[in-house]
């Protein structure tokens, strides 16, 4: 859950280039990646579900989660044997965190 412990004033806390900042930011990343996982998840099942009632046969693939970037990927495939045309569905949602400096 994002809530007060990502406030600016927790940030301001803690030094830029210090080992609270990179945990800080780490859990930032995991928080925001596992919100959006969850939409992202729902929307890839609906688009292959509407693609399956148009004659497709997805299935998902194990979603698979990077957890030095907290990254996702996400995949359908048709795995027929059959020689029709076949789709796969892939995308991949990263999160990142960190300090921006214009200098």
């Amino acid at each position: 859950m994002i809530d007060s412990k990502f406030s600016l004033e927790e940030f301001k806390k803690v030094d830029v280039d210090n080992d609270l900042s990179s945990e800080l930011h780490m859990q930032l990343q995991e928080e925001i990646a596992k919100q959006l996982h969850q939409v992202v998840n729902n929307a890839f099942f609906e688009i292959s579900n509407q693609l399956n009632k148009l004659g497709h046969n997805l299935t998902e693939v194990q979603t698979e989660f990077g957890p030095k970037n907290s990254t996702f990927a996400y995949e359908f495939n048709d795995s027929s044997n059959e020689l029709n045309p076949r789709i796969c569905l892939d995308t991949q949602v990263c999160v990142l965190s960190g300090y921006y400096s214009e200098s």
